[in-house]
């Protein structure tokens, strides 16, 4: 069986002393890539963190996005810093962490659902499929909407809620046939 760590985190200066040994323990475990999730501030040099490792690494990619935490931070210089990194590497193979959190509400409601919408046409422009955080919301109601009119989006989802938009997709008789998860190609 082949194993992919569809969401991890290694480019945080705590792993800068065994980065090299954690990358070959995931290989040596059978981890045949690794996405590092790119976040942070979109001004700072946190991003191209996240797409320097994967350059250093065969097997690890990278996506850039900002987190709905961060969403207060994201304006137009933001987004032309991230899609400049996409367009500098083909290491960087999705958008996200993207989405709502309305648990922590470390950014305002309206600026992440604005936000959300935002990356969401970006990722549509660049042909990337988009990772979706999403934490706090009673039902994904606002998020299943705007995926409804994304539906050539690739979604990749946060095992934590993957089978409840399944269920609320279903119920709402949203064409999720349409939407492709997982890589796309």
């Amino acid at each position: 069986m082949t194993l992919i760590d569809s969401h991890c985190h290694i480019d945080g200066e705590q792993f800068d002393a065994d980065r090299d040994e954690v990358v070959q323990r995931a290989r040596d475990a059978g981890v045949a890539a690794m996405l590092n999730i790119g976040t942070g501030d979109p001004h700072s040099d946190d991003f191209r963190r996240a797409v320097a490792v994967a350059e250093k690494y065969e097997n690890v990619y990278a996506s850039v996005g900002v987190h709905p935490h961060d969403a207060k931070l994201y304006d137009d210089a933001a987004e032309a810093h991230l899609i400049e990194l996409v367009r500098s590497s083909k290491k960087v193979i999705a958008w996200g962490e993207i989405g709502l959190d309305f648990y922590y509400d470390h950014s305002p409601r309206d600026v992440q659902e604005k936000v959300f919408r935002r990356q969401i046409a970006v990722a549509r422009e660049l042909d990337l499929p988009i990772i979706i955080h999403q934490k706090g919301l009673r039902r994904i109601g606002p998020v299943e909407r705007w995926l409804s009119r994304w539906v050539d989006t690739c979604i990749r989802l946060h095992w934590r809620w993957q089978r409840e938009l399944l269920r609320d997709v279903r119920w709402q008789r949203l064409d999720y046939r349409n939407i492709r998860w997982g890589r796309c190609e």
